[in-house]
């Protein structure tokens, strides 16, 4: 059953216990926390998600679990593109939470606001298990014996995981191209296609699935 949860409009993160009298293992989970230390803009609070984090620091080091959280994962978008603007006091104050978790491993799955905010070879940054490149961006732990964790990487087929110019870029460029008419037009014209105001007008079934923004995991 749930053993906590805590949810607000911005960020959550959950505990289960999943009612085992000894667990193999445990994982902590959070996603979303999009901070920057800038001024609100509702609906968003970019500067909230910094508390979140800590409130999921404090309770995966005390909570009276049926055992200690083996790993805890952030399930994407660390940081907000705001913090751009601000990098090195959004790294400094995203770490210095980090490093309070007493667990001894924190992965982090990448999302379209770190790579907004950090470009493709910054990531590391709040990733730092993460492979750099150019070796293959997904990898594998394994929290207890017999069983194996894969953290894949859902850019590794996009315009946000990769340097302009890149044979990867360009690759995603010809996939979008395909799909959706407005990049076709767009990339024809040299136009920056992460700028778009609405690529996806006139688009529709299974063809919305590629956004500018968003991306595939590969072969």
């Amino acid at each position: 059953g749930v053993l906590a949860m805590d949810l607000d409009a911005y960020s959550s993160f959950v505990a289960l216990d999943v009612e085992a009298s000894k667990p193999l293992f445990t994982a902590g989970l959070i996603a979303g926390t999009q901070y920057a230390d800038t001024e609100d803009a509702p609906p968003r609070r970019p500067r909230h998600g910094l508390e979140v984090l800590k409130r999921g620091v404090q309770f995966w080091d005390t909570s009276s679990l049926v055992a200690p959280v083996s790993f805890v994962a952030h399930l994407g978008d660390v940081l907000a593109p705001e913090a751009a603007g601000a990098l090195a006091g959004a790294l400094a104050s995203y770490g210095e939470v980090v490093a309070r978790c007493k667990r001894p491993q924190f992965h982090v799955a990448c999302g379209s606001s770190d790579l907004l905010a950090l470009g493709p070879k910054g990531v590391g940054a709040v990733a730092p298990l993460r492979p750099a490149p150019p070796a293959a961006s997904y990898y594998a732990f394994a929290p207890a014996a017999g069983w194996r964790v894969l953290v894949l990487d859902a850019s590794a087929v996009s315009l946000l995981g990769h340097e302009p110019g890149s044979a990867a870029h360009s690759q995603a460029v010809s996939l979008l191209a395909q799909a959706v008419p407005a990049v076709s037009v767009a990339a024809t014209a040299g136009t920056d296609l992460l700028s778009l105001p609405d690529p996806l007008a006139g688009v529709e079934g299974a063809a919305r699935r590629f956004h500018p923004r968003g991306g595939g995991l590969g072969e």
